[in-house]
């Protein structure tokens, strides 16, 4: 058996839903508590505000370099935008 088939077979898909989930409500409660709208953060983020609908809803795969702008317009590490998310 090969290291891919062993990796695919591994994956859980309601974990990985579980975890975008988190990591949209955390982006979504921070961008409300700095009083921005969703399109305006999208804009600022250089998103589309349908795109960043589907991050906060946990729908959208959020790839390291939009995870580390989202986190530095909120003005936070992306360290603690994925702390306690697992």
């Amino acid at each position: 058996m090969s290291k891919d088939n062993v990796a695919a077979r591994k994956r859980d898909p309601k974990q990985e839903s579980r975890i975008r989930r988190q990591l949209g409500d955390r982006i979504r409660h921070w961008r409300k508590a700095r009083g921005w709208s969703q399109e305006a953060f999208a804009d600022c983020c250089g998103t589309h505000r349908s795109y960043m609908g589907e991050i906060e809803r946990g729908k959208a795969n959020l790839s390291i370099a939009t995870a580390v702008m989202v986190s530095r317009h909120l003005g936070v590490t992306a360290s603690a935008l994925f702390k306690g998310i697992a």
